[in-house]
């Protein structure tokens, strides 16, 4: 029996019927199973898999999304507030100098001072500071925390100026003279001081613990004054950024005694051990007492200060006198100084004496100009020619 087939124009054998109703079976059921998953696929695509919807069989199932990563534990933050304040500061000491020596003059510019101020308080009673310098070399100068209880009571921790000298505890920015006196640099932590021959300028700070507070009085209905203040602190005893060398703490005090308005009459003492000098296994006394005199109005200040005490076994001392003046109010101001220092008083003809005449030109709260000639004498036989001439822009913000 044969099958008439259109497409082939030829009869094709019974047995092979069986072979093509399968084949076209086949065909339909693939026809419309590919209908389905094409159903399917766009439905998941536009609205997401039914929780309860079966996909094709051969549709790879969606792997289940991943549980939620825990949330970090909440940070204890201090935002910005009338209580929690944040200030920034800072300035910059742009300096020339001309040094009249015996046959050789030299001169050169310098960056005298270059740092950034951060100051906050956390709530009332909480208060930090970090200041930083980055001439002549980047490194930290105040690093401190601070708890105030009352005025009678403040507890300050960290890096700081030790409670020692009138000079010393003036900001740079605020000083009428651009140096520093002798005997406060030599005594107070300072460029000549013993513990700086080894590890640089300590700017007379040190790290260490310090209490300090005051009486204030009523002036009116709205202000106060206070009529005494002291500053007790201990330290390390060996400069700024490096631990102690010794088992030994040094300890220092200042107290201040204002009677009337303007006037501060204190004094000082430092008593300490240290590992310096060439033999630094031994520790030496580094011990200093000293006084002081501050008044001040509107046009006119006055300050004197007098400093002694022993490195080892030598022992030294010094004192300076300053006089300055307005001469246009808060514009034009002229100052003197007067400035000895014996660094070994057992010595004869051991002093050394700087007359300086200055002038400081404040154009605006942010700017000053200062200029200043030192007359250096040396008791000596013979004189040496070492006068110095500075010039010193300094900007703030």
């Amino acid at each position: 029996m044969y099958i008439f087939d259109p497409s082939k124009t030829k009869t094709i054998p019974m047995n092979q019927k069986f072979t093509f109703t399968l084949i076209a079976v086949c065909i339909i059921y693939l026809s419309q199973s590919n209908a389905l998953l094409a159903v399917s696929t766009e439905s998941y695509l536009l609205n997401g898999p039914l929780e309860n919807s079966v996909l094709p069989v051969d549709t790879p199932k969606k792997k289940p999304a991943p549980a939620p990563a825990a949330a970090p534990a909440a940070l204890i933050t201090f935002p910005l507030s009338a209580k929690n304040k944040l200030s920034l500061s800072g300035y910059t000491q742009a300096r020339y100098v001309y040094n009249l020596l015996d046959g050789v003059k030299t001169n050169t510019f310098d960056v005298r001072r270059a740092r950034v101020d951060l100051r906050g308080n956390i709530g009332a009673k909480w208060a930090y500071r970090t200041q930083i310098d980055f001439a002549p070399t980047t490194r930290v100068l105040d690093a401190t925390v601070s708890y105030t209880a009352n005025p009678y009571l403040r507890v300050t921790a960290g890096q700081q100026k030790i409670a020692f000298s009138l000079e010393n505890i003036v900001s740079s920015p605020l000083m009428e003279s651009i140096n520093r006196s002798q005997v406060v640099e030599a005594m107070v932590s300072r460029s000549t001081d013993v513990i700086s021959q080894s590890g640089g300028n300590n700017n007379g700070r040190d790290i260490g613990v310090q209490v300090s507070g005051g009486i204030p009085i009523a002036v009116d209905s709205t202000s106060k004054r206070n009529v005494f203040e002291y500053y007790l602190g201990v330290y390390n005893g060996n400069g700024i950024n490096k631990g102690d060398n010794n088992v030994d703490k040094d300890f220092a005090g200042r107290f201040l005694v204002m009677p009337i308005k303007g006037l501060q009459i204190g004094g000082s003492f430092y008593k300490g051990q240290g590992s310096y000098g060439t033999d630094i296994a031994l520790e030496k006394k580094r011990d200093r007492f000293g006084g002081e005199v501050y008044y001040y109005t509107k046009r006119f200040s006055f300050k004197a200060e007098y400093i002694a005490g022993t490195d080892d076994t030598i022992s030294k001392g010094g004192y300076y006198a300053q006089l300055a003046a307005f001469a246009l109010p808060d514009k034009l101001q002229f100052l003197v100084k007067y400035d000895s220092y014996d660094a070994n008083t057992d010595k004869d003809d051991n002093i050394s004496t700087i007359y300086t005449i200055g002038l400081n030109y404040m154009p605006t709260s942010w700017a000053k100009l200062q200029l200043a000639y030192d007359m250096k004498k040396e008791q000596a036989d013979e004189q040496t020619k070492n006068d110095q001439l500075q010039v010193m822009l300094q900007l703030g913000f």
